[in-house]
């Protein structure tokens, strides 16, 4: 099995009596969309800062490529492209001028149709003349995607790329990392907190909290439809109570809570669970699910 492109083991970080992060391992696999979530301050752009080298580490060890980072960092990071936060540009030069100097300072020296190319991938085709203050900020988030691939990295970091999109904005940059991985075999760590959104690409996930990983797993693991909270709304609440506590579904029922019966069951019961109440003469203002991390993930972005 080939070695992962990410190892960090035991990854700490303390400011004074702060544990920003708190022995942290994580592993990527190539070809991987990562996943990197958590509520703001969990510890994402500390552990991401430390990867590039950005912030030292109190405690622990960080491998990219197999290599130890504080032995090869120079080496190793000529693998990688990122935007930490938001990127940032020359304003009053054009697009394409921006990224030739980009590309300069890691070292090469792309030809126009490589260029071409890149705002080709990004959607900025015919605007990459344009000076860069004209640009919208999701235009900026495109051309600081092409600034990140110009050099052809491995391992392509994203700390949360979707800060102030529109929703088509998301939309085009979800499918955008899709196309790094499938078309061009790249590997993503996508920074977030935002659990739908990840969902969406993600091949796995690594929920932190308080600088501790809390949740790391397949995303299909992870959002299994066997886990979901179902929650039945129903007009006559009392005669809704009586029924299902005579019934079989009692011992699914997880809790009553602002008006709704909050039932931990899998998706293909619920039509039976509709069936039931509706036979039983149970009437309902709405029937929803949703999955058991949703609400953890919920939990853990509220505090």
């Amino acid at each position: 099995m080939p070695e992962p492109i990410v190892q960090l083991k035991n990854l700490t970080k303390k400011y004074g009596t702060l544990t920003a992060v708190d022995g942290l391992n994580l592993t990527v696999e190539k070809g991987e969309i990562v996943g990197f979530l958590g509520p703001n301050g969990a510890g994402k752009s500390t552990t991401l800062r430390m990867m590039l080298t950005l912030i030292k580490p109190t405690t622990g060890e960080i491998i990219l490529f197999g290599k130890n980072i504080a032995q090869e960092r120079n080496a190793i990071l000529r693998q990688i492209g990122c935007i930490i936060e938001k990127p940032d540009f020359y304003l009053y030069m054009s697009a394409r001028k921006n990224l030739q100097i980009f590309a300069r300072m890691s070292g090469t020296d792309p030809t126009v149709a490589k260029l071409d190319e890149m705002f080709e991938l990004v959607g900025l085709k015919g605007r990459d003349k344009d000076q860069v203050r004209t640009y919208s900020h999701g235009m900026k988030q495109r051309l600081g995607i092409a600034q990140t691939l110009i050099h052809d990295p491995e391992l392509i970091i994203l700390d949360e790329p979707t800060t102030g999109l529109d929703p088509q904005g998301i939309i085009d940059l979800r499918h955008l990392i899709l196309r790094l991985k499938h078309d061009f075999n790249k590997t993503v760590i996508l920074s977030s907190h935002i659990l739908n959104e990840v969902e969406l690409i993600a091949d796995s996930m690594t929920i932190i909290n308080n600088g501790k990983a809390i949740v790391q797993g397949k995303v299909s693991d992870l959002m299994s439809h066997e886990a979901l909270i179902v929650s039945a709304e129903p007009v006559d609440m009392d005669k809704a109570t009586q029924i299902i506590n005579a019934s079989q579904w009692q011992k699914s029922l997880k809790d009553v809570a602002d008006g709704k019966m909050n039932f931990h069951i899998s998706k293909n019961q619920i039509p039976e669970l509709s069936a039931f109440l509706s036979a039983n003469g149970v009437q309902l203002y709405g029937l929803q699910y949703r999955r058991t991390l949703e609400d953890y993930f919920l939990k853990l972005t509220h505090k």
